[in-house]
């Protein structure tokens, strides 16, 4: 049998591959794959072998030359990429190093005026007048009580100089630790450690300004806000802050921290017009500051933060206010200075807000017009007193540890002021303005306005006066003459006075004439033509001298020449209630003229400083005393009849003007003189013209208390 050898020997001779052999040719078809994504990188690729259709023809010696070259080059494919990675890295790192030292050397170069700004700004000091409560002025009334401190002003061009007040200073040490400690605990806890500033706030308030471009800054001190409450510069800007920087340190190392946080905590605004802790305190909770609990004063602690953000008046906001409240006794407990009972006592605690503003002085519309003349008084006095200029004068009323004693009379001013507002109330628009002063001329109180008006019509306006200028200008220094007695016979007849216009004929209010009477009865009822008749036996020249000794100072010696003005008082520029009141008081004090002013004396330092009253004689004690007895006349019988003082002997004077646009009542008692004016700022006809009913009232009033 044969055998079949051809299909044997083929198969025999078919070659088997080994591991080996299979795993180079499984490295070779993956290398020809990397090949072509490594192109780029790769020294040969794989066109090296595009000639090579089959890894079986390919010997097996070059198999393992073909194999480590394709180790080798997948190992280069490899380890080039990561050099590459490393080289990245290293050139990152520089950049990194360079953009650092740029803004390193940029913003040295950028704060260096700032830090420049700060160290000058330490060096020279700054004024710490409106904050140092030593200092600052303090007011009282006539019995020696405390009424406000004052810190500051403002020139208002419409009003001029306007001081500002913080009502009480309150003494820390009178209040509760806790008081305190709530906002130091919250608005600078390293207070009692730091220098004035915060490093940590100031780096992060630069990182914002340098990153974000944001100059609030914000992060500041209880020492740096004082300086700011100091300078008045609330403006976003980083010299502002430098500057603020500087005198904090300054501030730190001059100021005790105890100092710091009582000026801070008094003169620090609270909202709703309260300026210090005494005002937020009665402000807010109707209570002095000694009896603030650790809920309250954590109240009042958040507030300055943000017045009207935190306002306890507001539904919104008083829910923000209470969530900082909260955050206040947490940073309280926090910091030890509550422990846990207290804390939870204070959470626990309703806060009920009130409403005490009424109770401050400076709020009260009845009395800050008398302090605003009080503190213009205290200055005209010291300018007098050290022969300097009125701004010379406000700079020492702010640096010499001023105290201002005043004749105010707080309750009767309060009084005079609500019976004012209570008058007239049908009258829209009508004004009132009076001064009322005791025997030595000292102000005890005064109407300034009955609408709330910024203009004191007491002090600031000046109207015709009518027939009230009669006893200055003619009858006083017709009996002081020797002209008239009060019984002389005068008569009540038709009168013409030739003038360089023409001829004038005088006229009676009542267009009557009542023939002959005596001085008196024509005093009573401000007969027109004897006061024309009685002038033009004193003399206009003699008149107008008079005037001037009453201490009239607004008589025009050219326009008020004639006898429509001297004798009725028809004025060119008018005379101001205070005037006028300050003339009657001298008739009041037998013809002896005593400058009126709002202030018994000044103390700067230890220096007491009188005020000059300005005394002299004007008419004489006789001439005073006849002309007494016709103002009583008034009173009695005449035009001031519904104004008599209930058990005083009255002596006043009545005036009204042309067409009823000014109307006037002037007088006194034995013990205090009145004068009050009423009409409308624009002047018009006023319908209900008679102003004795409020001149009595208030009169009444100083005998009843």
């Amino acid at each position: 049998m044969k055998r079949k050898r051809g299909k044997r020997s083929e198969s025999m001779g078919k070659h088997k591959e080994s591991f080996q052999e299979k795993y180079m040719k499984f490295m070779y078809k993956n290398y020809q794959k990397d090949s072509k994504k490594e192109t780029s990188t790769l020294d040969t690729t794989p066109d090296d072998f595009k000639n090579d259709k089959n890894i079986n023809s390919t010997p097996k010696s070059n198999l393992k030359q073909e194999f480590k070259a394709a180790k080798q080059r997948a190992k280069l494919s490899k380890v080039r990429p990561q050099k590459r990675k490393k080289k990245r890295k290293h050139v990152f790192l520089k950049i990194t190093c360079l953009v650092i030292l740029l803004a390193i050397i940029g913003g040295t170069i950028f704060f260096v005026p700032y830090l420049t700004t700060a160290i000058n700004s330490y060096n020279s000091g700054f004024d710490t007048s409106r904050i140092d409560i030593e200092k600052v002025p303090y007011i009282y009334d006539k019995d020696g009580n405390l009424i406000s401190v004052m810190y500051g002003y403002y020139d208002n061009q419409e009003e001029g100089f306007v001081p500002t007040y913080s009502s009480v200073y309150t003494d820390i040490n009178s209040l509760p630790k806790h008081v305190g400690d709530a906002f130091t605990a919250i608005e600078d806890e390293t207070f009692y450690e730091n220098m004035g500033i915060s490093f940590n706030r100031l780096l992060y308030a630069i990182f914002n300004y340098m990153l974000k471009g944001d100059s609030s800054f914000g992060g500041s001190t209880i020492t740096q806000q004082l300086v700011k409450v100091a300078t008045g510069d609330s403006s976003h800007s980083a010299s502002r802050k430098a500057r603020e920087i500087g005198s904090a340190l300054y501030l730190t190392d001059n100021w005790s921290k105890h100092k710091i946080l009582a000026s801070y905590m008094n003169l620090v605004y609270y909202g709703n017009g309260a300026y210090g802790i005494y005002e937020a305190s009665m402000t807010y909770f109707d209570c002095e500051p000694k009896d603030l609990n650790i809920a309250q004063a954590a109240v009042l602690a958040s507030i300055p933060n943000s017045p009207d953000f935190l306002n306890p008046y507001g539904e919104n906001t008083q829910e923000r206010l209470f969530r900082r409240q909260k955050l206040v006794l947490a940073k309280m407990k926090e910091l030890n200075l509550i422990n846990e009972d207290q804390y939870n006592e204070a959470i626990a605690f309703e806060i009920q807000f009130k409403n005490g503003s009424s109770k401050i002085a400076k709020n009260d519309p009845a009395l800050k017009p008398y302090l605003d003349v009080a503190v213009d008084d205290a200055i005209k006095t010291i300018q007098e007193s050290y022969n300097c200029s009125y701004e010379d004068a406000k700079d020492i009323l702010f640096r010499g540890k001023v105290r201002i004693y005043t004749n105010l009379d707080v309750d009767y001013q309060k009084k005079v002021y609500e019976i004012a507002k209570s008058n007239y109330t049908d009258v829209e628009g009508f004004e009132l303005g009076g001064v009322i002063t005791n025997k030595e001329g000292g102000v005890i109180a005064m109407i300034p306005s009955r609408q709330d008006s910024h203009l004191n019509h007491a002090y600031r306006i000046r109207r015709q006066t009518g027939s009230a200028i009669k006893p200055l200008s003619v009858y006083g220094p017709a009996y002081d003459m020797g002209i008239l007695q009060p019984s002389t016979t005068v008569y009540d007849v038709p009168v013409s006075i030739k003038t360089a216009t023409g001829t004038w004929n005088v006229h009676n209010a009542s267009n009557t004439f009542r023939g002959a009477i005596s001085t008196n009865d024509a005093i009573a009822y401000s007969l027109n033509t004897v006061a024309v008749t009685t002038l033009e036996k004193v003399g206009i020249a003699q008149s107008y001298e008079y005037l001037k000794s009453w201490g009239i100072t607004s008589i025009d010696n050219v326009n008020d020449m004639y006898y429509p003005c001297l004798a009725l008082g028809g004025l060119y520029n008018g005379i101001s209630p205070f005037e006028m009141t300050q003339a009657y008081n001298a008739i009041s004090n037998n013809g002896n003229f005593k400058k009126a002013s709002t202030i018994a004396y000044v103390m700067v330092e230890d220096k007491k400083i009188e005020v000059n009253k300005n005394e002299h004689q004007v008419i004489s004690p006789e001439a005073a005393g006849k002309l007494k007895e016709s103002l009583n006349a008034v009173s009695r019988y005449g035009t001031g009849r519904t104004a008599v003082v209930d058990g005083h002997t009255t002596y006043l004077k009545t005036g009204t003007t042309n067409d009823v646009k000014d109307i006037w009542t002037c007088g006194f008692t034995d013990e205090i003189t009145f004068c009050l004016w009423g009409g409308f700022d624009n002047p018009k006809h006023i319908p209900l013209w008679n102003v004795n009913a409020v001149w009595k009232q208030s009169m009444d009033y100083y005998y009843q208390r």
